[in-house]
């Protein structure tokens, strides 16, 4: 091979390069597929309010639980991740209740006071991304 050829050099030069960062991504993700609980994959989770009783990940397209139980007086709250942007809109307690629009980060947080079934979904895409709140 003619390492003097402008041509084989960038091709090289490129390889090693795409090679680099193959073992840094590698290395970032942990690289241990067999222990899901250590390395990169604990800090992906959704944050630690998500897994709270009343806890919403509001992610690219969904709720995360799509449907959540709680109790009367029970605070409920959506916690933004992701690049799209998003709003809670539902009627709830008899309220026409609607979050402010975000995108990637922030809360929104609503006290439920009445039993019952709340369905609500996103104010951008409307009801191809539903969410249902289950008030004891």
């Amino acid at each position: 091979m003619n390492r003097k050829n402008p041509a084989v050099r960038m091709i090289l030069t490129s390889t090693l390069a795409l090679a680099a960062l193959a073992g840094m991504a590698f290395i970032a993700c942990g690289g241990d597929d067999e222990n899901p609980t250590t390395g990169p994959q604990a800090t992906t989770a959704a944050p630690a309010a998500a897994s709270a009783p009343g806890a919403i990940k509001i992610g690219d397209n969904f709720f995360q639980p799509a449907t959540v139980t709680v109790k009367a007086g029970d605070k409920v709250t959506w916690t933004w991740g992701g690049g799209a942007p998003h709003a809670v809109v539902g009627k709830f307690d008899g309220k026409d209740v609607k979050s402010d629009t975000k995108t990637g980060s922030g809360t929104f947080e609503f006290t439920f006071t009445k039993a019952g079934t709340f369905d609500y979904q996103c104010g951008v895409h409307g009801p191809s991304m539903p969410g249902k709140i289950t008030i004891q």
